[in-house]
């Protein structure tokens, strides 16, 4: 899954230059919607400069694709639904596909994770889009078989999929301060925590309560990882997240396998405790639980 996604990312640049040509401009927004220069509408300015296309004019954009992108046929099966075929890799493609090894069923599905978006959003700009019923797009290969179907949006799609990986991820418990809680490649211990009285200068507002957490971590993987406050989730008792404060010395650096550091986590405390402060792996996640009056803080 991870060569995937890193050769979705290299072919991005091969087959989605013409949607990343800047933008429309004010003359060409005036032009007839069916006679547009397609090439010329990139992935944002669809709901950014609010484009509005009749069903004619989606329809001479569907003619459009492809002409300019790896499709071979592309229909709309009913009001609701299109599919397009993805056509045999060419050129530049072929030997991206030959350098990495990637199976051909992978490659289509790149292909239509990169151009699925594009699509969704010219439909959601047409006449066709009513009741906020989202499309459905089918991608087929050439042996007219469906590699892959999308029936919700990126965004929603990618909710789906953190719940799923949330129900699978293995949680190893509540903890305090002091516990030191071992991971499948990391070790990591909360050392103490207390409120400061240190500020930032150019703040915009000065939060009552700060608190400092001592983190120890120890990287146990043959590879260096990612040490970072921003890899915890932090929310109070009432389950509102809290912001991270972001003194200098806030933990955030590599750490190279077999070695360990010392940093601390400052968050802005809402006077709301227990604050639970969970850390997730891909298939792992632990909570620490921190009291007021473990730091100080008069209150719940």
């Amino acid at each position: 899954m991870k060569k995937l996604w890193i050769c979705v990312i290299c072919f991005s640049f091969l087959i989605g230059c013409s949607f990343e040509i800047g933008g429309t401009t004010e003359k060409e927004q005036s032009t007839p919607e069916i006679e547009k220069d397609w090439s010329e509408i990139n992935l944002y300015d669809w709901e950014r400069q609010e484009i509005r296309l009749s069903e004619e004019a989606f329809l001479n954009y569907l003619a459009w694709v492809p002409s300019n992108f790896e499709i071979s046929e592309i229909k709309m099966v009913d009001a609701t639904t299109i599919e397009a075929k993805i056509q045999e890799p060419q050129d530049e493609a072929a030997e991206m596909l030959e350098a990495t090894e990637l199976e051909a069923e992978n490659y289509d599905e790149m292909v239509a994770m990169l151009i699925e978006p594009h699509l969704r959003q010219a439909y959601k700009a047409s006449t066709f889009y009513q009741d906020q019923q989202e499309p459905t797009f089918r991608f087929l290969n050439q042996k007219d078989e469906v590699v892959i179907a999308f029936e919700k949006d990126q965004e929603e799609r990618q909710k789906v999929e953190e719940a799923i990986e949330e129900e699978n991820r293995t949680d190893l418990g509540n903890y305090g301060l002091g516990d030191t809680v071992e991971f499948k490649n990391e070790i990591i211990t909360f050392t103490g925590a207390s409120t400061i009285a240190r500020r930032l200068e150019d703040e915009i507002y000065s939060p009552i309560h700060v608190v400092r957490v001592g983190v120890s971590y120890e990287n146990l993987a043959t590879y260096r990882s990612f040490a970072a406050a921003s890899r915890f989730e932090i929310k109070d008792h009432r389950g509102k997240e809290l912001d991270l404060y972001d003194l200098d010395n806030q933990m955030s650096q590599l750490v190279n396998n077999e070695s360990e550091i010392h940093e601390p986590i400052y968050f802005v405390a809402s006077g709301y405790a227990p604050y639970k402060l969970t850390f997730r792996t891909d298939t792992e996640k632990a909570t620490w639980l921190i009291y007021n009056d473990e730091v100080g803080i008069a209150g719940n």
